[in-house]
């Protein structure tokens, strides 16, 4: 019976060790840390939490990394205007190539402010020049597309058929403001039609930056605070107001969306910002920064991100693993006394405030508004809201 019981243990075991040892050398390796491609001083790296950094391209002339998108990067050289990198404006021209190197194109021969490839194809980049043109360029057939002119920073809408920006007013040249601009507009990139959306010019508080909440009509933008708004410039709503942590001087180009919408990450003046949404209901869960760094990117969408370092002065990149509390969960921890102990794992709360809606501001619809309505309404699974909407302001 002893002999059995002594067998029986050296049998478990070895299941043990056995599994262990599939486990490791499996074609699935454990999940060690984060990685991805960052600029830094010049040259493109490959930088890890885990690991350090790793030069993988040494140019000296590399200014921006817009955007990585599978063994494709897009990025800039050269530059005019304030130093990439700061929170100061800068434009430069553009070029894409292959993550290992190889392959170089250049895009431009004009400053660009803006890149980001498509959102249904790796093929295909769409550009803001620094005279307010927005252009497609297929990488295969090394063409340009002119889409629009007098438009301002944009966003893609999640299907990849509509682009949202501000539009400058008529006459505006570069770096001019846009003082005057006739509001937001929705341009479908297969016919090039724009479209401006009511209510967004200055005289009914205006704003900057429109993006796309992912897979809605609705449009989140910035003024005063952050607002959200349905596609046809009705109940226009308050989510954050300026003071109250959300604070959006110069808010970066990459925002970070989750793709049910639910949260929105950004950095601003070099700290890691958060908004928790409640898109049905129309308020915000939760809002504060969470991180001190720039280019916030999902590690784990919906529960981690990975922080890049604005401090590292020389040498290589630094990168941060850091949860939705402000936890650093690998990499540097100077700050995260600042952004997680002393919030004790709950960000700042904020109650929602209604600024316009359709009654309250007894907006008249037209007969454009209408035909504009329906002509969205179809594109999406949720409907355009024509009600106010119900807001719970409980914590």
């Amino acid at each position: 019976m002893i002999i059995d019981k002594i067998k029986l243990k050296f049998v478990l075991v070895g299941i043990l060790v056995v599994g262990g040892f599939l486990y490791f050398f499996s074609s699935t390796p454990l999940k060690v840390g984060a990685e991805r491609i960052v600029a830094f001083n010049g040259d493109i790296y490959r930088a890890s939490d885990a690991f350090g950094s790793k030069k993988i391209i040494e140019n000296k002339d590399v200014k921006i990394l817009f955007e990585e998108k599978g063994d494709k990067i897009l990025l800039g050289k050269g530059f005019e205007g304030g130093e990439p990198g700061t929170e100061g404006n800068y434009s430069t021209y553009l070029y894409v190539m292959d993550n290992n190197g190889l392959n170089e194109q250049r895009i431009t021969d004009e400053f660009v402010d803006y890149a980001v490839f498509s959102k249904i194809d790796g093929n295909t980049i769409y550009y803001l020049t620094k005279n307010g043109k927005i252009y497609t360029y297929n990488i295969l057939t090394k063409t340009n597309r002119l889409l629009t002119i007098e438009a301002s920073f944009f966003d893609i809408s999640s299907d990849g058929k509509l682009l949202v920006y501000e539009k400058a007013p008529t006459g505006w040249t570069p770096n001019q403001y846009f003082e005057g601009s006739p509001g937001f507009a929705v341009l479908d990139i297969s016919t090039t039609k724009e479209t401006l959306i009511p209510n967004t010019d200055e005289s009914h508080g205006g704003g900057y930056a429109p993006l796309w909440i992912p897979n809605t009509n609705y449009i989140l933008f910035f003024s005063d605070g952050i607002y959200m708004m349905d596609l046809n410039g009705v109940n226009r709503i308050q989510l954050t107001k300026m003071g109250d942590g959300t604070d959006t001087y110069g808010i970066s180009d990459d925002p970070l969306w989750s793709s049910d919408g639910r949260y929105f990450i950004y950095h601003s003046d070099y700290e890691i910002k958060l908004i928790e949404l409640d898109i049905k209901n129309k308020r915000v869960i939760s809002a504060g920064a969470i991180a001190y760094g720039v280019e916030p990117r999902w590690v784990e969408e919906g529960k981690t991100i990975s922080v890049l370092s604005p401090d590292a002065k020389a040498g290589a990149p630094s990168l941060s693993i850091v949860n939705l509390k402000g936890k650093v969960l690998s990499g540097d921890k100077t700050y995260e006394s600042k952004y997680y102990s002393l919030l004790k794992g709950s960000l700042l709360r904020i109650k929602p405030k209604k600024v316009v809606t359709a009654k309250s501001a007894k907006i008249e619809t037209s007969t454009e508004d209408l035909e504009f309505k329906d002509q969205y309404k179809k594109r999406y699974e949720t409907p355009i809201l024509d009600e106010e909407a119900n807001i719970s302001t409980q914590e």
